[in-house]
Parts: C-alpha cells; structure tokens; sequence
C-alpha cells in the first residue's frame, strides 16, 4: 500500500480514508493495528468503518497489543470461524454484535450457545472462557466483533 497525504481539515478519519484507498485499490482482506486506545469517539468510528468493510471483505482483523479482534458479517449464508489454539488458548471471547441484533452459535466454550440473539442492549456474549483447544462461531445474521483476550 502507497503512502497518501491529506489535509488535516478533512470530513473523514485515517481509518476511513486508508479502507476507501483499500478498495480502490482492489484489497479485500483488512489488518489493521492501533485502532483501540486512543481517543473513545476514534475508536467507535473506526469499529463501524471496519464493521462496515466487513460486509464486503474477505477478512477483517484488528490486532492490538493483547486483544484480536475479527469482525464477521453473516452476509446471506452465514459466516463461520473454526480456532485451533492449540499453542496458546486465549483468556476470554467476547462476541458483541454491531449495529443491531446478531444470531451467534459458539462452541468450545464455557456458556455455549446455539443461535442465540445477542443485542447491543444486552451483556450476553461477554467474557465468555474458551474451555478447548478449538472452538467454533457462526455468525447466522447480523454483524459481530469477535474478540480474544488474553
């Protein structure tokens, strides 16, 4: 990917500037670094400009110091991830939905669920305990960040 220089004064984060020279690019696989721990209205922004690639990208990651984030749209079908941790199994999972309902299944875990409804107003879907070496996530609908800690 080129260096590009804009002007301070714009109407757009880099987050959302480099995605859109990303596409026109023609990349279709995102990884991204250093979008959490900074200001809270960056962060939230830069989360739904990714979310919002999601729906169209092969893959969307972001990695930061000790947290992995992979942001999964379901699309028409369905979007599945099968983990194989079998060097270094993560802490916690976090599966929060983006932009409304999401339909999850996850297994290997300590509170498995099997297309479960996670809402944004709820907390169900946080801090789950991996409790295999592999686990299994569907995404049946909607749009989830599905976060490793740990």
């Amino acid at each position: 990917m080129r260096t590009e220089v804009h002007d301070a004064y714009k109407d757009a984060t880099d987050t959302e500037l480099a995605l859109r020279s990303a596409a026109l690019q023609g990349y279709d696989s995102i990884f991204a670094t250093n979008v959490l721990g900074g200001r809270l209205d960056h962060e939230v922004a830069a989360l739904g400009c990714l979310a919002e690639k999601a729906k169209s990208a092969k893959q969307v990651i972001i990695a930061e110091e000790d947290e992995l984030c992979i942001i999964l749209d379901a699309g028409k079908s369905g979007r599945s991830l099968n983990f194989d941790f079998s060097k270094e199994v993560p802490s916690y999972i976090s599966l929060v939905p983006w932009a409304g309902n999401a339909e999850v299944s996850i297994h290997g875990v300590e509170w498995e669920l099997d297309r479960a409804t996670l809402s944004p107003a709820s907390s169900l879907g946080i801090s789950n305990e991996p409790r295999k070496a592999e686990m299994d996530i569907t995404v049946h609908k909607g749009t989830v960040l599905v976060m490793l800690q740990g």
